[in-house]
C-alpha cells in the first residue's frame, strides 16, 4: 500500500483526469481504491480513466464493482449516467 494520503492521491487523480493524463489518473485512483476498497465513487473515476485509456475490460470491472457497492437509492440515481457508460464500455 502506498504511504501517500488517499485524499492527496484522489486530488492528483482528478487533476490528471482533467488534463487527460490517463496513466497518471489510473495510478492515483488505484492507490485510493487500495486504501478505500469500498469507495464506489473512486471506482467509477477509475473506470472512466481506464475506458479513456482503452482498457475496456478493466473499465467494465471497475464500473461493475462501483455499481455493486452503491446500493443506496440516492447513490443509484447518481450512477444512472454511469450505467450508459458501463454498457458502452462492454461493446
Amino acid at each position: 500500500m502506498s504511504s501517500t494520503d488517499p485524499y492527496d492521491e484522489l486530488e492528483a487523480g482528478q487533476k490528471a483526469m482533467a488534463n487527460k493524463q490517463w496513466p497518471t489518473a489510473i495510478s492515483a485512483f488505484r492507490s485510493v481504491v487500495q486504501a478505500w476498497p469500498e469507495d464506489w465513487r473512486t471506482l467509477e473515476l477509475l473506470g472512466h480513466a481506464l475506458k479513456e485509456s482503452g482498457e475496456k475490460e478493466e473499465a467494465v470491472d471497475s464500473y461493475a464493482t462501483a455499481l455493486e457497492l452503491a446500493d443506496e437509492p440516492n447513490e443509484i440515481g447518481l450512477l444512472s449516467p454511469m450505467r450508459s457508460v458501463f454498457i458502452w464500455a462492454i461493446y
